[in-house]
């Protein structure tokens, strides 16, 4: 079929409209020159959590990618289809778009198994499991039964396994793939892969052997970071995080980052399960890079401080209250780069500026060109205000969650954007002067505490014990965002009374 390319444009037009520049800045006047020196280094690392992504999200998007470049002055459509991924409810690409000269036999009707491979290749749908698991794992049924059989193939799988097999299975840090996959980078299967006696098509590789080629990299420049900055707790941050990159554990390196006291707050690495909608198991590589703000850092410990009061009153049976919550470390940053986003920056302010990608850079001279990127990491589509880590439950239980607000980005969303703008449409003009950052901020602080409280590890009618995480699998994160919104909620009331 014919589109009107007119239309079409319009339509992506439309979507880019959502989306606002904003410029947001934040001081690097107690940063010393090593420390900066280091910061060169990191965002060089967090762009590289870019690439990964790109491969983590859909197998084709680097090919993808290269063509878009190589044709985006064709026309205006081809220029604009650089952002049509926004909307994530449409397809990418159709039939009808000049991309589907990837697979040149694509302009016609295409049966038996090479359909199969095109179809693939530009699903309909956004694949529900990314490429965290064989793109083919739906290639002969129907999207409504498709869950139904990837969840069965996955299960009969598992149940086979050794207890250490199935948590690698299992593991935010693997990708599952198959002996007879068709490869879309065309390279050959490893048979060292397939372990003796072993008849399933399913098998599980570390991040560190699949991304081995990009992590090597992101590992010898936070190991120069970390020799170059000044605090002994980023410098152990970094150099356990250059590990953790080539060794696949991660334990070390999170507990490094929870107990992070440092002007120069960084967050890098797989940590959030979004993308995997169809188990809800594997992480996605994000960057976040910030300065602490001090002063309301510490105007926040009265929340940290009062996790275990919340535990033990919240409105739920004594059975799954835990008795030894700990008060969890709450840092304010002001975001300088996020993975996937360019920055312009200046030699004793940073400027970073979202969609509008100005080529600004002169901080130290050394900063280069490269940096240049659209939306992509695990920072894509609506900026988050706040993020509650680890996931990894063994340390959750042990040790609690640490939060990172960002509140540049509040005040942005808050002022200009989100909460002012909805309060003019929902708001009586009687009320509206109850409407100020310090509410929306607060709200933000018990929403991201409120995660760290509550069932976590449980025990199954069976005996077994297990997480609720494992348990909900693909249903966790949005029932585990309402439970964040609503306890965080009955939170502030708890703490004004």
């Amino acid at each position: 079929y014919r589109e009107n390319n007119e239309a079409r444009s319009l339509v992506l037009q439309k979507q880019l409209r959502r989306y606002a520049p904003v410029s947001l800045t934040a001081e690097l006047t107690g940063l010393g020159d090593a420390d900066k020196e280091a910061l060169i280094l990191l965002v060089r690392a967090a762009t590289i959590m870019d690439e990964i992504f790109y491969l983590q999200v859909w197998h084709s998007n680097p090919v993808l990618r290269e063509w878009l470049k190589e044709h985006a002055n064709v026309s205006q459509l081809d220029n604009l289809k650089w952002m049509s991924c926004l909307d994530e409810n449409e397809a990418f690409l159709t039939t009808a778009d000049s991309a589907v000269k990837l697979l040149p036999e694509a302009t016609k009707p295409i049966t038996g198994w090479k359909g199969v491979q095109y179809r693939a290749a530009f699903p309909m749908l956004k694949p529900s499991g990314a490429n965290f698991y064989p793109p083919d794992m739906d290639k002969m049924v129907t999207h409504e039964f498709l869950h139904v059989l990837q969840r069965m193939e996955f299960k009969l799988w598992t149940t086979g396994l050794s207890l250490d097999k199935q948590k690698d299975a299992t593991s935010f840090f693997t990708v599952i793939k198959r002996h007879s996959q068709v490869y879309w980078d065309n390279h050959i299967f490893d048979s060292t892969h397939l372990s003796e006696g072993s008849t399933h098509d399913l098998y599980s590789i570390p991040y560190s052997q699949e991304y081995h080629s990009f992590l090597t990299r992101v590992s010898d420049l936070l190991h120069k970071a970390g020799d170059l900055v000044s605090s002994p707790s980023l410098k152990r941050l970094l150099h356990s995080k250059a590990d953790a990159f080539l060794s696949n554990d991660y334990h070390d390196s999170d507990i490094a980052w929870m107990e992070l006291d440092s002007k120069l707050d960084v967050t890098i690495g797989p940590y959030e399960t979004y993308e995997d909608s169809l188990f809800g198991y594997k992480a996605t590589f994000e960057a976040f890079i910030g300065v602490r703000d001090e002063k309301a850092t510490a105007q926040l410990k009265l929340f940290g401080d009062n996790l275990q009061v919340l535990e033990q009153n919240l409105p739920m049976d004594d059975t799954y209250k835990s008795k030894d919550i700990i008060a969890a470390p709450i840092r304010v940053v002001q975001l300088l780069f996020n993975a996937g986003w360019i920055l312009g920056m200046g030699m004793e302010r940073m400027k970073l500026n979202k969609l509008l990608l100005l080529p600004e850079f002169t901080f130290l001279d050394k900063v280069e060109k490269e940096l240049w990127l659209l939306p992509a990491s695990d920072v894509k589509g609506p900026q988050t205000i706040a993020f509650n880590l680890p996931n990894d439950e063994r340390i959750v239980k042990d040790r609690g969650t640490a939060m990172v607000i960002l509140k540049n980005v509040s005040e942005a969303k808050c002022e200009i954007f989100i909460l002012n703008p909805i309060a003019d449409a929902c708001i009586a003009k009687e009320q509206y002067e109850l409407v100020d950052f310090e509410s929306f901020f607060t709200h933000t602080i018990c929403h991201e505490c409120c995660h760290g409280i509550g069932p976590h590890t449980i025990t199954l009618p069976d005996g077994r014990k297990s997480t609720v995480r494992l348990e909900l699998q693909d249903l966790h994160s949005a029932l585990e965002e309402a439970k964040a919104d609503i306890v965080g909620l009955w939170a502030l009331n708890f703490l004004i009374k």
